[in-house]
């Protein structure tokens, strides 16, 4: 069961210094958003699938359910995730929808991109120990 689908993802505007002659010129490269069309079809478990083409090969991406915290949010967004399973990796295409896991006794919660940086940023910093020897 294939069908096409198209990934919307943002490309988020980033400053590119090059050197022209004896001048180095900064190039800002503004937000844009990036349409891929790719298949999805569905696993062996009944999970969806997309696949991008890639130079190297096809990446296989799997759908493991929709960002936790994103439920949570006012008003509440409705993401879904997908966790990389076969070939070379294509994280760029996909976007801030790649999922990342956040271990939650005992199991994991999937978690959008935005949401993991997020919630990383509120864990407690490890301290630097020191033994005199």
């Amino acid at each position: 069961m294939a069908r096409q689908r198209r990934v919307v993802t943002r490309k988020a505007a980033e400053t590119v210094y090059k050197v022209e002659g004896d001048e180095v010129v900064m190039n800002v490269v503004p937000e844009e958003l990036l349409e891929v069309d790719s298949e999805e079809e569905l696993s062996d478990s009944g999970k969806p699938r997309i696949k991008f083409k890639t130079p190297q090969g096809e990446a296989v991406y799997e759908f493991c359910g929709k960002c936790v915290d994103c439920g949570y949010k006012r008003p509440p967004v409705d993401r879904d995730v997908f966790t990389h399973k076969a070939g070379p990796r294509a994280d760029e295409q996909l976007g801030i929808q790649l999922a990342a896991f956040r271990r939650d006794g005992r199991s994991g919660s999937a978690l959008c991109k935005e949401c993991y940086e997020i919630w990383r940023g509120q864990q407690p910093r490890q301290e630097a120990r020191f033994r005199v020897l």
